[in-house]
């Protein structure tokens, strides 16, 4: 299948439950399914999650990236034509770090790869980058229901 069709075929909307203003995913920006998907979040200070905090406090909390980068995994996930249509839960986090403060203005860059799958659970390394600089880090867990 060409590169372009494959990653169109990943659309947030029919992937995952999520809508706005919780779509945390703006592009699928490539996909190896079942093993490896990248994507990116374009930070505005109109973000809902902005609002109320003072303009010098302005960084994207911890939650709102592992939730994001949870949604691009669901999408990797959910994609594979026997998964369409369950539910996915984020069971667990191990290892996670949260390098450097995410601003407004900034492309955060994702990526989500399967470590483990056994079953209806599994594992996936995760990764975001603003530029070349790290970040967040760290394996998420999974359940599929």
């Amino acid at each position: 299948m060409e590169k372009d069709k494959l990653m169109s075929s990943v659309d947030p909307f029919q992937t995952i439950p999520h809508r706005h203003p919780f779509l945390l995913v703006d592009q699928v920006t490539s996909i190896d399914a079942g093993k490896k998907i990248t994507g990116r979040k374009s930070i505005s200070c109109n973000e809902w999650y902005f609002q109320g905090l003072p303009p010098s406090f302005m960084i994207v909390p911890a939650s709102i990236l592992s939730e994001a980068i949870a949604q691009l995994g669901a999408m990797l996930i959910l994609n594979e034509a026997e998964n369409q249509g369950k539910l996915i839960f984020f069971s667990g986090l191990d290892k996670v770090r949260f390098r450097k403060p995410v601003l407004p203005g900034e492309i955060l860059e994702m990526s989500a790869e399967i470590l483990r799958r056994k079953g209806r659970i599994g594992r996936l390394r995760v990764e975001a980058k603003v530029g070349e600089k790290l970040v967040f880090e760290g394996v998420m867990q999974f359940a599929l229901e």
